[in-house]
């Protein structure tokens, strides 16, 4: 069978070379197009995070407003994913000949049936608040449910705003337009750090719900205006239910709903779990959540930003080989970063939370924590990342209710592993079993994906995985040196201070890591290298 593939795709690619290199220079540079917004966006993140720890610490209050915040942090995966993964194959699929002649009726139902959907879950958020917060976090004491619920109501208003977003960003990304949609988080952040500054005072926890939905809805603006010609010419309400873009986008929504309530039911059922520990658990998890997760939040979801319209496309003109050669360069791509990531987000949890977060409101004891249960989320990160991008392909392959499967099963691990491990060891536990839910279905996915592809995935990633871990281990020893260097120099210098410099031992750490993987020509090093010479020259012409 697989020889067969081989031989059916070869006068393809040889005559399409090309093709495909430039292909994969655009996806590579469009990945790291939109790491660098992200990364700018998740930058103010950890600003955000530091002035909501110093304003507020790890209190009943703040633990409030996360668990009414979970509403705008599912909708961007409820609607810009479900709706995104839906619309770009039926998109890719009508562009196939010519993009000009798409009879956008089918896509108008679609973003009719979404805009519909969104104003429903806006009005039963207002509607049943409280309920949702007694099923979100169960064991929240009375003033701090009422507070809970307050906010949520507020934060339906952002539920309908991203609504609007989330249909304008997937027209973007179908099209390759990935800036305007990725700024996002700067946008948001940059409005949660101003409300937290300046209203936190007279306003409290208000003020930061003010803000949320101040930032997503300057998004909105914006994003309407750089679609002003695409709203004015083509985006008309619709209800052509039969037509075959809808039909096809709509058969794919339905798994896509259930596998992301499946993907966001590890962080429902933990926070559940975790509401039933002592006050500032949920705001300790959140905190690490936030730190742990970040190189999956500003490198992860770049990388399946850029490759799942290609992985759709090859899907459909049905290219076997080159769909799975995608695959493999996104997962080399994910692990290039993801490893070393996790390895030095294990070796300095208490330095990154003692520069971050502790001072203001926030305690020795809450930072203790936070470190070890950001540690423990770490640790599952590369794993988190090839899981992900798994199910991206097989959405690609428009196999989703596979993806679902392999959710659910890792939700019930997941509530397995938290009975288990939470009385033992608290919130880190917590984390932990959520590492291990994450990458048994990593294994699973994995798997399934190769069966069903008849292609393998596993051993053309044998050696670019061999040369990463070498890299990994090289970044590992130089930092781990260093930084037992300055321990053991024993300087006066203030907790920050120590921290900034163990940090700072990360530098050279990184160009080792870098400079061993020139040497085993690692080839996202030299793609790396080339996208930055090209840059330097760009700049100098």
């Amino acid at each position: 069978m697989v020889m067969n593939l081989q031989a059916r795709e070869t006068p393809l690619q040889e005559n399409d070379t090309h093709t495909g290199t430039r292909v994969r220079r655009n996806e590579f540079r469009s990945a790291f197009l939109i790491t660098a917004l992200h990364m700018t966006g998740k930058g103010l993140g950890l600003v955000k995070t530091l002035v909501i720890a110093a304003w507020f610490g790890a209190s009943g209050a703040l633990d409030a407003f996360w668990v009414a915040y979970m509403i705008p942090q599912l909708m961007p995966g409820l609607i810009l994913g479900v709706v995104t993964t839906a619309f770009i194959p039926s998109f890719m699929r009508s562009a196939a000949t010519d993009e000009e002649s798409i009879d956008w009726r089918g896509l108008n139902t679609l973003f009719t049936l979404v805009g519909m959907t969104v104003i429903t879950i806006a009005i039963l958020v207002v509607l049943a608040r409280s309920g949702i917060v007694s099923a979100m976090a169960p064991g929240l004491p009375a003033d701090v449910h009422a507070l809970a619920a307050k906010l949520m109501g507020l934060m339906a208003i952002a539920v309908v705003i991203f609504g609007i977003n989330a249909m304008l960003s997937a027209v973007m990304q179908a099209t390759h337009r990935f800036g305007v949609m990725s700024l996002e988080s700067i946008i948001t952040n940059i409005f949660i750090i101003a409300g937290a500054i300046y209203f936190s005072d007279s306003l409290g926890v208000l003020g930061l719900a003010y803000a949320v939905i101040g930032g997503f809805g300057i998004h909105m603006m914006l994003l309407i205006w750089v679609n002003r010609d695409l709203i004015r010419e083509k985006l008309r309400p619709a209800f052509d239910f039969s037509h075959n873009d809808f039909r096809g986008s709509a058969g794919h929504m339905l798994p896509l709903l259930i596998g992301f309530f499946g993907s966001v039911g590890m962080t429902i059922v933990d926070r559940i779990f975790v509401s039933t520990l002592d006050a500032g658990a949920i705001s300790i998890l959140v905190y690490a959540s936030m730190i742990a997760l970040l190189p999956m939040e500003v490198f992860g979801h770049a990388v399946f930003t850029a490759f799942y319209p290609g992985l759709s496309q090859d899907h459909a003109n049905g290219h076997v080989l080159a769909m799975r050669d995608a695959q493999i360069r996104g997962m080399r791509l994910l692990l290039f970063v993801m490893l070393p990531a996790m390895a030095g987000l294990v070796m300095v949890s208490d330095a990154v939370v003692s520069l971050l977060l502790q001072r203001g409101a926030f305690s020795n004891e809450a930072a203790g924590l936070t470190a070890a249960t950001m540690a423990a989320l770490a640790i599952g990160l590369p794993l988190r990342a090839v899981n992900y991008f798994n199910f991206r392909v097989l959405h690609a392959r428009r196999e989703p209710w596979i993806a679902v499967s392999i959710g659910l099963f890792g939700v019930s691990l997941n509530v397995l592993l938290d009975m288990l491990l939470i009385e033992p060891f608290g919130v880190v536990g917590i984390a932990f079993a959520t590492s291990m839910a994450m990458a048994a279905c990593t294994v699973l996915s994995t798997v399934l994906l190769q069966r069903r592809q008849r292609v393998s995935i596993v051993r053309p990633m044998l050696r670019p995985f061999g040369k990463l871990v070498l890299m990994t281990l090289t970044l590992v020893m130089v930092a781990g040196l260093l930084i037992r260097l300055v321990d053991r120099a024993s300087l006066p210098l203030a907790g920050w201070q120590l921290a900034l410099i163990q940090l700072a031992a990360f530098i050279p750490a990184a160009l080792s890591f870098l400079l061993v993987g020139y040497l085993l020509r690692f080839e996202e090093v030299h793609s790396l290298l080339k996208f930055l010479q090209r840059r330097v020259r760009r700049q100098e012409s």
